[in-house]
């Protein structure tokens, strides 16, 4: 048999007992704000219990609930969670995994469609519950875990989970270690993989109810545990693939083994390339150790899945790296192996002789993967060996071409970064963290804007900030998170996050829910202010950027500087014009006002007259291209004093250099001035990445921590609003403003998201004129600037010549 069926065998061979089955995912209508949920009925699925058995551990649980029915033909509506993760299956086929990632007063619940052949089906619901060995933005209700149902119409007495009979078993639970931050712990199963195993019928028994369905509380009292909400989100993109190659192999299994250039001729090179493509099994004999290195040959967000036979007591190892690592622990070429060793995350697999299949709880992802094979007294057979790719779905809509090819390869980099770190939220790295931080989400969002119009996963993304709030009006540094951190220069960024939305997208009933927050951050900044209105002494980890400063804090940053200030600034400006999109502009004032009293101070604190530019610290010893930066973006100077902050951000020796985060402002600051051709130099570092063959953007520059980091895909976001020039005019992206910067590029053609559309232009740039094309959308007005000259656009097709 082809191996690349295999994969599907246990579901094709359930499935041929029961009729033809399909489903459909649902987006329900969202609800923005809490409400009655759990005081009184407010959805379908609050007409469901939940199931589980308070008596269970509470983590490293993995239960099966399973459900027989009878269709009469008819379709069949569900809505279903659980706590913490579930698996759905639909006779023996997977059609849904989840609950996407929320919070407990935020809990997420899925909608599905079922189209069902008359006759006998089956529902199986693979729940797990790992507690603190799952990913740290994995969240769970602490009492107990629990599974819920709730089917429509007809189909509520034989599927509504507290009215149907379901069964339960619990499936053998693995082995873990510690090996991750954030990423999740090793998975370490004996036989196959809870997510694949049948129990005996012995073992199934029927589950307790442990919440009951929501009644009407007359008194206002809320029902403990989740708060259920649909969910808003498209289920990930979940494809299998077979990708890369087989690089090296060699017969043993020494953990720090350096790789050498005959490596690549090991017979099990050969063989292993066999079953990767699909031709034919690989078996091991009994008593060997094996080492095989595949080379994806990008860069990979999947769940792992091996199909195993025989090998009692074998031992399959499958460990994941974003780079290899050669002397002194330097990646260099992420292409080569030849004199590197593997270093990497890692789950396993200690076969039971049986027929085996290996598959984990929670993705993993890097370019490449080491599979450490040792055998006991029987040969073991591989007969599938697959990747589950996932992501968020939406496919890009951007498009960027010009004269310059090397920025086909920096796009290239930039938009497979922002899709591996999009999922069920947003992710700052998806190797070592998973974790959200407002700092990195602001720029991730802003490039998602330029990427597809689809704002369901920006939304979602600044929602879960939202519920993070603290007392005093601060966010989570990162939030979901079962831990706390605490960060006022991230949780400044937060109402940035507020106004880009204002802009670039036009949900207006959504942010309405969002100012409440917004005002409750503002005025929760105001509890430290210093006796000028200056923020000092602010709690947290005031984290600004990657540089020489210590864990990344600005010089005096938990004291009084300069730039938890203009962050100060920044947000009071934006929280005006948020107030004044929204049509409070007496809340508009009060903002302004105390914008203006900030500016001032700030400007009589930091002003330096002999250096000509705002210092970073009170003694005016330290100055930074951050400081310049914002100063320029805010128009915090003018005059002579605009002229030496620019002088100084183009020419000072002695400034602190922005790393790959905060690039972002300094491109904007460049745009400002004019000087996008100073952009596209600074390129060189991303031009770089495409030298060392990276597949994604760095953390930071130099031997990165992390080789996929998403605030690294900004050069995406300034080739659209500052190169091709494309920024909302007005509130709501109500009109559009072209201004195009080509930096030197002779020749621009783009596509660029608009929730109305596609804003297409092809332009041709020669010494100071301008000739080519802008196509709007229908229902967008706007204009085309172009030295001093305006064209006023319109929707359809028009021709420009400037």
């Amino acid at each position: 048999m082809n191996h690349l069926m295999l994969s599907a065998l246990v579901s094709l061979t359930a499935a041929s007992m029961f009729a033809a089955t399909s489903a459909t995912r649902v987006i329900l209508p969202e609800r923005y704000a809490m409400g009655n949920v759990n005081v009184r009925p407010v959805q379908e699925i609050d007409s469901a219990a939940w199931l589980w058995d308070k008596d269970l551990p509470k983590e490293n649980v993995f239960l099966l609930f399973r459900k027989s029915f009878t269709s009469d033909g008819s379709p069949c509506r569900i809505h279903l969670s659980a706590d913490e993760r579930f698996v759905l299956r639909l006779d023996g086929k997977q059609i849904a995994r989840g609950p996407h990632r929320g919070t407990v007063h935020r809990w997420l619940y899925q909608t599905y469609d079922l189209t069902l052949d008359a006759g006998e089906h089956r529902l199986d619901v693979v729940v797990s519950r790992t507690g603190d060995n799952a990913p740290l933005a994995q969240l769970s209700w602490h009492e107990f875990g629990g599974f819920i149902l709730k089917a429509e119409g007809s189909y509520d007495a034989q599927l509504t989970t507290g009215k149907a009979p379901w069964k339960m078993a619990r499936l053998h639970s693995p082995e873990w270690k510690r090996i991750a931050f954030g990423t999740g712990q090793s998975m370490n199963m004996t036989g196959t993989s809870p997510y694949f195993a049948e129990p005996p019928q012995s073992d199934f028994i029927a589950p307790k109810v442990v919440r009951t369905p929501i009644t009407v509380n007359k008194y206002g009292a809320r029902k403990n545990g989740w708060m259920l909400f649909p969910s808003p989100l498209p289920d990930q993109m979940e494809a299998t693939c077979r990708p890369g190659v087989i690089r090296a192999a060699v017969s043993t299994v020494q953990d720090n083994y350096t790789f050498q250039a005959a490596d690549a001729s090991h017979a099990a090179c050969a063989e292993w390339t066999q079953l990767l493509r699909g031709n034919k099994p690989v078996t091991i004999p009994a008593n060997t150790k094996l080492t095989v290195l595949w080379d994806l040959q990008d860069y990979y967000c999947a769940y792992p899945e091996l199909r195993l036979s025989g090998g009692a007591g074998a031992k399959v190892t499958w460990g994941w790296a974003e780079s290899l690592y050669g002397d002194k622990e330097i990646k260099g070429d992420r292409n080569t192996f030849a004199g590197k060793h593997f270093k990497g995350l890692y789950d396993s697999i200690t076969c039971d002789g049986k027929e085996d299949v290996f598959a984990i709880s929670w993705w993993r992802c890097g370019r490449w993967v080491r599979l450490l094979v040792e055998t006991a007294n029987e040969p073991l057979t591989c007969a599938g060996i697959a990747l589950h790719e996932v992501h968020y779905p939406t496919p890009f809509e951007e498009t960027f071409a010009s004269d310059d090819a090397s920025l086909d390869g920096i796009l290239k980099i930039c938009r497979r970064g922002m899709q591996m770190c999009s999922h069920e939220m947003g992710f700052d790295c998806p190797y070592y963290e998973q974790q959200m931080y407002p700092g990195d989400t602001r720029i991730q969002l802003l490039i998602q804007y330029a990427l597809f119009g689809d704002d369901r996963l920006v939304r979602h993304d600044i929602d879960l900030f939202d519920y993070s709030r603290r007392e005093d009006g601060r966010v989570g540094m990162n939030f979901p998170t079962r831990g706390t951190q605490e960060s006022w220069t991230y949780t400044l960024i937060w109402p940035l996050m507020l106004h880009d939305y204002a802009m670039w997208r036009n949900n207006r009933d959504w942010l309405r829910h969002r100012i409440p927050g917004l005002q409750h951050t503002m005025e929760g900044a105001r509890l430290y202010e210093n006796a000028d209105g200056l923020l000092e002494n602010l709690p947290g980890w005031n984290f600004m950027d990657w540089t020489s400063w210590n864990t990344g804090i600005s010089p005096d940053g938990d004291k009084l500087n300069c730039i938890n200030n203009l962050f100060y600034l920044y947000a009071l400006r934006d929280a005006a014009e948020i107030e004044r999109a929204m049509d409070e502009p007496d809340m508009a004032v009060v903002y302004e006002k105390r914008a203006k009293r900030v500016a001032a101070e700030i400007l009589r604190t930091f002003w330096d007259e002999k250096r000509g530019m705002l210092a970073d610290t009170l003694a005016k010893d330290k100055f930074s291209e951050h400081v310049q930066s914002l100063a320029i973006l805010l128009d915090l100077v003018s005059g002579d004093r605009l002229e030496s902050t620019k002088k100084n951000l183009l020419e000072a020796k002695d400034l602190e250099r922005c790393t790959v985060y905060f690039s972002h402002y300094l491109f904007e600051a460049y745009a400002k001035i004019g000087r996008t051709d100073l952009t596209l130099s600074r390129f060189d570092l991303w031009r770089g990445y495409v030298k060392d063959d990276l597949k994604t953007p760095l953390e930071s520059p130099g031997n990165a921590r992390s080789d996929c980091h998403a605030w690294g895909s900004h050069p995406l976001f300034q080739l659209h609003a500052n190169f091709a020039g494309v920024r909302p005019a007005a509130p709501f992206f109500r009109t559009v403003r072209i201004a195009p910067q080509p930096g030197g590029l002779r020749h621009i053609q783009t596509k660029t998201p608009h929730p109305n559309g596609l804003i297409e232009q092809d332009l041709t740039f020669r010494d100071d004129q301008v000739n080519g094309t802008v196509i709007l959308p229908q229902g967008l007005n706007g204009s085309f600037l172009w030295k001093g000259k305006t064209i006023t656009l319109h929707p359809g097709k028009q021709a420009i010549s400037l």
